[in-house]
């Protein structure tokens, strides 16, 4: 079996399957023009027949995909040639790659990119005589069913790809690349991070992979059923994990479609739900919980939920309460410049926003969250050196030269109650050693373990293995606009108080009305009335409800938990049923916690946190689930094109005299009309024009028009 390309006559390996015109009955555009006096290729200028790989690098920057319309690539090179065109690749529904010609040449599959670009088809059929058939529905149930997508300004719909195709295609992309470098690893993306799915702007530019749709509006391949994701992730790396596994339950790695997403978040949810306590975004006491604890058994690795930098660390050994060991990791993420509000007019009204200049791309930013992991076991200075997560051997190694001598370290004595146990700050590996909070700055990839499963519980009978998670940012706004995505987030109101009780009617309403016989909408309760009982909070989790569902969406603001300024005087005197009945036992408990708190002045100031210790917090699962599915925005904006938006294309095509004139003699002026965007892609795209045909089935065209 032969793994390599054939590229300016040198073998190319790209570690998958591929077949060349070299091998015997292979498609060979070679011989078929020969056999039928027809020139199905031709020679790329400035890239002579006896050219080196140096020159065609120098040539090549784009990678175009179609798909085919048929039901193999047999059928797909054999209509090529009655139509007296080309292509450089195929890939079939195994995943097998055909290449017809040595990339050197000039292939007919782009229309005016053909000089600079390799085209490739993706073997999938989209026309069917019955759907309903047994045979067409297997062949769409074996392509993950059908998809729906606007693209151009157009609904369509068609299966999807195979695992084979995926693979194929992410092995094509890496191997073209190393030889070829202008084809970079990223197709056309907005500002956000999403594909585009329009034809772009100044696309004879562009340098990368891209799809038939983004050269010209009469096209949609490779269609609605193509997972960009899916290749994004094979091309750069999974960039997000759960922080645990689970039994039976997929990795992030090995799944793709939002179906799937929501299958293995779901495991997640009822892993914490289930459980006695620690729910989001409130405790059993109902005071501000900002992340969730995951059930688990002891001593298994927690793992690094995205790429990021360790800011902050505790390794200390338990507490009566168990482990106030923790791992912090600062993120980043890339997202829309918030909206501008615009100043209020002399009536009081608010005047219309500027339009955006022609041309002009929207605005983005990058933006700081933060994921915490709290109640890792301790790490023993016995411990194996191999075990350990790689933070603290780099820690060790840095500051001992690689000793880890633990007669040379002194521990903080934690039995007994002191005055004062809120852990101080330190920079060092004997600093980590004594028991205090040590400010890093270490990178870290995602799914690198950060530590183990340790032990947390509120009496020495209750604790279990556990581990909390914790994921927050600490801007002005939050990290995203919730109201654009209300099928996912919904934004609550502010807590603006400095104690840490939850008493907002977002939280305690939809609480007292699913769990109580009283669910009289008429209530209303003052706030020293909103006080619910643990044993309600934890049936309200425990059950099912669509608004426990709601609250795995809900983005809080409110003072962190871990502030060591935090006013907890307020719910220890309402709270029902918790252990502050007297004062010896609120200072008692206060005493227990203090080790818990990390977020202090030093803490804030290193890793850029919020001066005033306030919180945007998200579910940590519903997070790590929406980035999964929305890869593009964690994407940093030195590592792939902007400028590419249809938004330029747009204004350029409204100047375009044939088009205002068109619509000037429909409007029985020959002069120019205004109209707006929208309007314009209908007008433009009211036929549909790619459903009337696919690209196996293409009208005889000029070779240099397609």
């Amino acid at each position: 079996m032969t793994t390599f390309l054939m590229i300016c006559g040198q073998k190319i390996d790209i570690k998958h399957r591929v077949v060349t015109w070299l091998e015997e009955g292979a498609p060979n555009f070679y011989a078929d023009s020969e056999l039928l006096g027809e020139d199905l290729y031709g020679e790329r200028p400035g890239v002579p027949k006896d050219a080196g790989l140096d020159i065609l690098a120098d040539k090549i920057t784009m990678f175009v995909i179609h798909h085919d319309g048929m039901w193999n690539s047999a059928g797909t090179y054999m209509v090529l040639k009655e139509r007296g065109l080309s292509t450089s690749l195929m890939i079939d529904n195994d995943g097998t790659i055909y290449q017809p010609i040595d990339l050197r040449d000039n292939t007919f599959h782009g229309g005016d990119v053909n000089h600079y670009s390799i085209g490739m088809d993706l073997t999938l059929r989209t026309k069917f005589d019955d759907r309903n058939s047994p045979e067409v529905q297997a062949y769409i149930k074996s392509r993950g069913g059908l998809f729906t997508e606007r693209i151009n300004g157009g609904y369509v719909t068609t299966p999807g790809y195979t695992d084979g195709q995926y693979q194929a295609l992410i092995a094509l992309i890496l191997g073209l690349h190393k030889v070829l470098p202008k084809i970079k690893l990223f197709p056309p993306m907005d500002a956000e991070g999403n594909v585009i799915m329009t034809k772009i702007q100044d696309y004879r530019n562009f340098q990368g992979w891209i799809g038939h749709m983004h050269l010209t509006t009469n096209r949609m391949d490779p269609g609605p059923g193509f997972d960009w994701r899916r290749v994004l992730v094979g091309l750069h790396g999974e960039r997000n994990s759960m922080p645990v596994a689970l039994p039976n339950t997929k990795t992030l790695t090995q799944v793709f479609s939002g179906a799937e997403v929501a299958e293995v978040t779901e495991q997640y949810y009822l892993n914490n739900e289930l459980g006695d306590t620690g729910y989001y975004p409130v405790s059993l006491s109902q005071s501000w919980h900002s992340g969730i604890h995951i059930n688990a058994s002891p001593g298994q690795p927690v793992q690094a939920m995205s790429a990021g930098t360790i800011v902050a660390v505790r390794n200390v050994q338990d507490t009566e309460l168990g482990s106030p060991n923790f791992v912090l990791v600062r993120h980043t993420i890339r997202t829309a410049a918030p909206k501008a509000k615009p100043p209020e007019g002399e009536e009081g009204a608010a005047p219309p926003p500027e339009p955006p200049a022609a041309g002009a791309e929207e605005s983005f930013i990058e933006k700081n969250w933060f994921s915490l992991y709290m109640h890792l076991q301790y790490i023993d200075p016995k411990m194996d050196l191999d075990a350990r997560p790689a933070w603290h051997k780099l820690l060790g190694i840095d500051e001992t030269g690689g000793v880890d001598d633990p007669a040379l370290i002194q521990i903080d004595d934690l039995d007994g109650v002191r005055e004062d146990r809120r852990p101080k700050t330190g920079k060092n590996f004997f600093d980590l050693r004594a028991g205090k909070t040590v400010l890093t700055d270490i990178p870290i990839k995602s799914a690198e373990v950060l530590g183990y499963i340790g032990n947390f519980g509120h009496s020495e009978d209750l604790q279990r293995p556990t581990v909390h998670i914790e994921t927050f940012s600490c801007d002005e706004d939050p990290l995203f606009e919730p109201t654009e995505y209300p099928e996912v987030w919904k934004l609550i109101e502010t807590d603006t108080t400095e104690d840490s009780l939850a008493d907002l009617d977002d939280i305690w309403r939809p609480i007292f009305e699913t769990v109580s016989i009283f669910k009289d909408e008429k209530v209303k309760l003052q706030r020293n009335q909103r006080i619910l009982k643990p044993s309600e909070i934890q049936e309200f989790f425990q059950g099912e409800s669509r608004e426990k569902l709601l609250f795995r969406g809900y983005v809080c603001r409110h003072v962190s938990e871990w502030s060591d300024e935090l006013d907890w005087t307020r719910t220890a005197a309402v709270a029902v049923g918790w252990q502050w009945q007297t004062k010896e036992a609120y200072d008692e408990f206060m005493d227990l916690w203090q080790p818990f708190m990390w977020m202090n002045a030093e803490v804030i100031e290193h890793a850029k946190l919020n001066e005033k210790r306030m919180l945007w917090t998200y579910h940590p699962i519903t997070l790590i689930g929406w980035f999964h599915t929305n890869y593009g925005r964690q994407l940093s904006p030195e590592e792939y094109q902007t400028g590419f938006s249809n938004d330029a294309l747009i204004q350029e095509r409204k100047r375009e005299e044939a088009l205002s004139q068109d619509i000037g003699e429909a409007h029985g002026d020959t002069g120019s009309v205004e109209i707006n965007d929208e309007l314009l892609l209908e007008l433009e795209l009211d036929d549909e024009p790619w459903k009337q045909y696919e690209q196996g089935e293409w009208p005889a065209q000029a070779k240099g028009d397609l």
